[in-house]
């Protein structure tokens, strides 16, 4: 892994009993998705597979661990303040429940990027505002690569790339994505549309992440 190979301890989960949070923790949720299982039961779902929790519990966790491991708010402030966040990577399972559950095709499905997108970028403000300012926002792993979707969608050579992924499949998360408007992005969308959704992720930052010295330092 490469943590590991950095000379890197893996991070203890946020449930282990008896563990010391101080240098780092784990919040991953298996089968974790970026928008909440609300939504996705309005769409008809009902699978709890995609119901361990979203996002917003992993985030919800985090404040309600943060006392034990620093104190008082003010404390913990200066703690998260120098603290590096991996963020994510999150949407994966999200297209996943679309594919899979739905049945919709990759291009169906990039119509919930503008979603998707908000809810990363949503969360990304909230750990801002519990003193936050190195975040990392990585991409998703390629949709067309894991093992799950190569039986189930591949029908034979011309579906794969020369990786031997599915080159419909690895559109996922598309190179473009629309503009959202206000009320899905939470504030103002950037000027102009990007050319990948983690520069999407930048743009719906920017109206709410201050700039300047000391601002917040978010790598997409």
């Amino acid at each position: 892994m490469p943590a590991q190979a950095l000379g890197l301890p893996l991070l203890p989960p946020s449930k282990a009993k008896g563990k010391d949070f101080r240098r780092g923790v784990n919040m991953a949720i298996t089968g974790g998705t970026a928008m909440n299982f609300s939504f996705y039961k309005s769409l008809g779902i009902e699978n709890l597979v995609w119901n361990h929790g979203s996002l917003d519990t992993q985030i919800q966790w985090f404040k309600e661990l943060l006392p034990s491991i620093c104190g008082r708010e003010q404390s913990c402030k200066g703690y998260v303040r120098k603290s590096l966040f991996m963020f994510g990577a999150y949407g994966g399972n999200d297209y996943n429940v679309q594919l899979l559950e739905r049945g919709l095709t990759p291009e169906q499905a990039m119509n919930y990027t503008p979603k998707i997108v908000g809810a990363i970028a949503n969360g990304v403000v909230k750990l801002i505002a519990l003193g936050a300012v190195h975040v990392v926002v990585p991409g998703i792993f390629p949709t067309g690569c894991l093992p799950i979707f190569l039986p189930l969608f591949g029908d034979g050579d011309a579906d794969l790339d020369d990786a031997g992924c599915l080159k419909a499949y690895n559109l996922l998360p598309p190179d473009q994505v629309p503009q959202l408007d206000a009320p899905e992005a939470g504030g103002s969308p950037p000027a102009e549309a990007p050319q990948l959704d983690e520069a999407h992720v930048r743009g719906l930052l920017r109206p709410r992440v201050p700039d300047g010295p000391g601002a917040p330092q978010v790598w997409v």
